[in-house]
């Protein structure tokens, strides 16, 4: 029996309700009920002809579908689900709700309307927004040489005891040039993507969606440049990272991938990413350092180089987090040479 259906704006009553579909047993008429958030099965009274009765009044709900594939909505709807996906009552499984984009839909677009359901699930459009990813590039302004992924060799940078003095943070920007120059695929399979203005895996394993983690060329005097007054100070740095493409509700991971030689012994480094909430138009919102677990540097470790990989999360709580910008910043209780080499960004749904 194929599947269709008829669609019946604002019902009131219990009927009789006409509808189109043709069918070939009446136990195979079955109604759905919209009540403007989810859809619900409701009790077929009888069938007469190509009309039918319900047992409850429908003049509180939005429309109703009358199919004539009982058992095809059935196998979509529950999949395994105890028939609670649709069902508006409190014996819901909430983790198994989807909700309802488009009830007039007639194309199949939308999730959960009956021509989006098929035997055994939903169609394969249904999550895929759910999707996460990550991408990865090694192009910050001050490493000058070495490959993204490949080795971890670049140039050190001082953090200077003035800005120990000051509890400055150093901040560490992106360039086009050191973007297009450090980030090289090191392998040939699978064919890899083109990394220019990207990252190094070229968006190949981006989060639906989101085309870009990365903006090399963020250049905006509200954030890029420095703050040598107040309670957080912070050194000039264009460049960001691009959340403009998530969505609130993801979660962020920000790994941040250096070297650091310590000067003096018993010296505590601070990481973090020197934050900034937007709303839509730019206007900057909280500027605040985004803190991950310190880092000591005991007796005898001076004159020794040490790689970290500490990772930084950010949840995205409104439309503010989304448009934020960003950069990894350090900073320490004494002077301190730091080589910055690559960053991952992934983002979890």
């Amino acid at each position: 029996m194929s599947f269709s259906y008829t669609h019946l704006d604002n019902p009131s009553g219990t009927g009789p309700f006409t509808f189109v579909p043709t069918y070939s047993d009446t136990k195979e008429i079955a109604v759905m009920g919209y009540n403007g958030k989810y859809w619900s099965s409701l009790e077929v009274a009888s069938v007469s002809g190509q009309t039918v009765t319900l047992t409850s009044d429908t003049s509180g709900l939005n429309a109703i579908r009358i199919s004539n594939n009982s058992s095809k909505v059935k196998a979509a709807v529950t999949n395994g689900s105890d028939d609670n996906i649709l069902r508006a009552d409190s014996a819901f499984h909430d983790d198994l709700v989807v909700a309802v984009e488009d009830v007039t839909d007639p194309t199949g677009n939308s999730p959960l309307t009956p021509e989006s359901v098929t035997i055994g699930g939903i169609k394969k459009h249904v999550g895929l927004d759910a999707k996460g990813g990550y991408e990865f590039t090694g192009g910050f302004s001050d490493r000058l040489s070495g490959q993204s992924g490949a080795n971890d060799l670049g140039e050190y940078v001082q953090y200077t005891q003035a800005m120990s003095d000051a509890g400055q943070w150093m901040r560490f920007g992106f360039s086009s040039a050191a973007q297009t120059s450090n980030d090289s695929p090191y392998w040939t399979e699978p064919t890899p993507a083109s990394a220019t203005g990207v990252g190094l895996f070229g968006g190949s394993y981006m989060p639906a969606g989101v085309s870009k983690m990365f903006d090399y060329s963020f250049d905006v005097s509200s954030y890029s440049d420095a703050v040598n007054t107040g309670d957080l100070q912070y050194t000039a740095a264009t460049g960001s990272y691009d959340f403009s493409e998530c969505k609130a509700g993801d979660l962020g991971l920000i790994r941040f991938d250096f070297n650091i030689i310590p000067q003096f012994a018993n010296t505590t480094l601070e990481v973090a990413l020197i934050w900034q909430t937007r709303t839509t138009d730019g206007t900057p919102t909280y500027t605040f350092p985004l803190t991950t677990q310190p880092i000591f540097f005991g007796e005898g470790t001076v004159g020794t180089p040490y790689l970290n990989r500490p990772i930084i999360s950010a949840y995205f709580a409104s439309n503010e987090d989304v448009n934020a910008v960003a950069l990894p910043a350090i900073r320490a209780n004494n002077q301190i040479q730091v080589s910055p080499l690559t960053t991952l960004v992934t983002i979890q749904r």
